[in-house]
């Protein structure tokens, strides 16, 4: 394979899923022999850095963007996204100037057209990773809306390729702007192998009190598509029967505070067990100490990170038949699926594998096995440069 020169841009904080994303891949490039340069907003670091390590917390411009996306009133948050442009355009110029990139890849963001204009502008090829558009539902919205479908549109229009993570986002994507299918390229979310092991973690197991325990785990964002609040309620009864079980949730979010009122109010404060913030490094041990791992809900278009993971350590997944969610885990094969916004036939599914401690290894075992074959970043990496090959 040619080595390129990749210069890749993120306009996101780097943290969380978008942050193992944006690492993975770009360690993915690096490993296939591409020299790549990355290029992010002023004071975040950079979550693509050489040795591929997650950015550190620490206070200071990314911490304080945070805060003000969260509290700016939204039509002056937009506006600052546009302003954005000028910065980056700049930052950009300099790094085509010195690095002079044969590709420019870049994590689109809302109301973002510097990588585009200079790509045309040079001449170099744009590949444009669709995470967020005006087309899909938010956790923010949108008062600028024409403008940014207008930009949006101008981008895809001046891509040589376009990234997606599912044919339902992609089909999605075709029908509000238009775009032809053909400059389309799917890749679900991935994992890097090298950063999961399937072994048990006792220590930290007799650290969180799980010793002796059946453990119904969940990683990530706690936000209001994930469904944590009725899995509280679907898993008040299977904990009232087992004394055994314990529901273990590793993350943080903007509706923690509900859900952890919602499991006091239960009375169940003993049996669900909050850990905050977890660094990605540390995920895999966590997921170690599970016996079955959830997603109780999604949305209609994405591919959560999280099952990936929860495939790459062997693990028994239990999520909803979302059509992206199918295209990955095989019902009663790699994984159990129940229909979405179901919680009886979530806690069905869970109930399911508690009983039965073969069915949970022989679905863990196919799952790690169809996830280090199909869905590593490598593969990923190498999808997105055959694609834009044949462009």
């Amino acid at each position: 394979m040619t080595s390129h020169r990749i210069l890749y841009h993120h306009r996101t904080r780097g943290h969380g899923a978008e942050g193992v994303h944006i690492r993975g891949l770009v360690r993915a490039f690096r490993e296939l022999g591409h020299e790549v340069e990355v290029v992010c907003p002023p004071g975040v670091e950079r979550a693509a850095a050489a040795d591929g390590a997650p950015p550190p917390a620490r206070r200071g411009a990314g911490s304080a963007w945070s805060g003000f996306s969260r509290l700016a009133p939204q039509l002056l948050f937009e506006l600052l996204e546009l302003t954005y442009n000028g910065w980056s355009r700049i930052k950009l110029a300099g790094a085509i100037r010195r690095f002079r990139p044969e590709l420019i890849y870049d994590r689109y963001a809302l109301f973002h057209a510097a990588p585009a204009r200079l790509a045309a502008r040079h001449r170099i090829p744009l590949v444009s990773e669709i995470n967020d558009a005006t087309f899909i539902e938010r956790s923010r919205g949108l008062v600028l809306r024409g403008l940014a479908r207008r930009i949006e549109r101008r981008v895809l229009d001046r891509s040589a390729l376009i990234v997606t993570v599912s044919n339902r986002f992609r089909d999605m994507l075709t029908a509000a702007h238009g775009t032809a299918a053909s400059r389309v390229v799917v890749t679900p979310n991935a994992v890097d192998p090298g950063r999961f092991d399937a072994r048990d973690a006792p220590e930290l197991r007799a650290r969180l009190g799980l010793e002796g325990r059946r453990v119904i785990g969940a990683v990530g964002a706690f936000v209001p598509w994930h469904g944590l609040d009725y899995l509280v309620d679907s898993v008040q009864g299977l904990l009232a029967a087992r004394g055994d079980a314990q529901v273990l949730l590793v993350g943080d979010g903007p509706v923690r505070a509900a859900v952890e009122r919602q499991v006091q109010r239960l009375g169940l404060d003993g049996r669900v067990r909050f850990t905050g913030f977890v660094p990605p490094e540390d995920v895999p041990r966590y997921l170690a100490c599970m016996d079955v791992c959830l997603m109780p809900d999604s949305n209609e278009h994405g591919s959560p990170i999280k099952i990936f993971e929860y495939m790459a350590m062997g693990k028994a997944v239990v999520a909803p038949r979302y059509a992206p969610i199918e295209e990955v885990l095989e019902d009663g094969r790699t994984g159990l699926l129940f229909p979405p916004r179901d919680p009886d036939g979530l806690r069905r599914a869970i109930e399911r594998l508690l009983d039965d401690a073969t069915l949970r290894a022989r679905l863990g075992d196919a799952a790690r096995a169809r996830v280090l074959a199909t869905h590593t970043w490598r593969i990923n990496a190498e999808a997105v440069l055959a694609a834009l090959s044949r462009s």
